[in-house]
């Protein structure tokens, strides 16, 4: 039976299954850059950073792109959304 993984890539190179993933570091650092463009320079970042790699690779990309535009202490801007389950 055909299987296609989403949003997940496969454990291995030899893993034959086919899977579609968006990029999620590109795409956070496009809205980051975006809100930037626009002159916002208080951006929150809203994400559960300890579940899912899509997440951590968002979150990363928005420490980055903060960081880069040189404004620091963007970390507490938004809330804990960390989860336990």
């Amino acid at each position: 039976m055909p299987t296609i993984m989403i949003n997940r890539q496969p454990e291995s190179a030899a893993d034959t299954l086919i899977s579609v993933d968006a990029d999620d570091y590109g795409g956070a650092c496009d809205a980051v850059n975006h809100l930037l463009a626009l002159g916002h320079r208080k951006i929150g970042y809203l994400g559960v950073a300890n579940r899912m790699q899509s997440s951590r690779r968002r979150l990363a990309a928005y420490r980055d792109m903060l960081h880069d535009a040189g404004i620091v202490g963007a970390e507490g801007l938004g809330p804990d959304c960390t989860t336990t389950h």
